[in-house]
């Protein structure tokens, strides 16, 4: 029997949840999927043989642990430009690929820091800029969330720190300029400066 507006199809969904695969059944109706535990996707889909069914391109998804994503899918996988808020308060706007922040997003923190950049597999790798909320910022290179490579620490007081980072502390030669305008050229090991000669050239780009 059929029933009015109301087609009821149950069927098992290929979807990503916590980064793990997972066989969900559900009941579409109207393009609204439902799952068991609660999870919840609107949105594009895809089959390869009417019986597994994938989200697939754009699509909005609010997954049972109370995260929210807005945005593009492939085969069930985001894929694509996209919005996701977590349940703790974090946002991340920008790209995704397998599942993971990919390329360039922005990260905005629940405790008022912010990222903009590049990332790789979930983490901050490449050129980015992290902004804290002590107003401190830092521009430059990153590797596995960390200042890494050439890059600019401006701090709350105005003092400057314009050179080389290792595992996300200062090292090697730099250039530190005061609030004075005063600037030094200095050498750093593993976040300890050593040695500092009072330098007026300009640091090299």
């Amino acid at each position: 029997m059929f029933i009015k507006h109301w087609i009821i199809v149950l069927f098992t969904l290929l979807f990503i949840t916590n980064n793990h695969f997972a066989q969900l059944t559900g009941i579409k109706s109207k393009g609204v999927i439902q799952w068991k535990n609660n999870a919840r996707y609107q949105g594009g889909t895809h089959t390869d043989n009417d019986t597994l069914f994938y989200a697939h391109g754009s699509g909005k998804v609010s997954y049972s642990n109370g995260d929210y994503y807005e945005g593009q899918f492939d085969k069930g996988i985001r894929t694509g430009k996209g919005y996701l808020k977590y349940v703790s308060g974090d946002t991340y706007t920008g790209s995704f690929l397998n599942d993971k922040r990919n390329g360039y997003g922005v990260q905005q923190y629940k405790n008022g820091e912010r990222y903009e950049g590049d990332w790789l597999n979930d983490e901050r790798n490449g050129k980015g800029s992290y902004f804290w909320l002590n107003r401190e910022t830092y521009t430059g290179e990153f590797l596995n969330n960390k200042r890494h490579g050439k890059g600019k620490q401006t701090f709350k007081n105005g003092q400057r720190y314009e050179g080389a980072f290792l595992n996300d502390k200062p090292h090697g030669i730099s250039y530190l300029t005061y609030p004075s305008g005063k600037t030094y050229k200095t050498e750093w090991k593993d976040g300890k400066m050593i040695k500092s000669i009072k330098d007026k050239s300009s640091p090299s780009n």
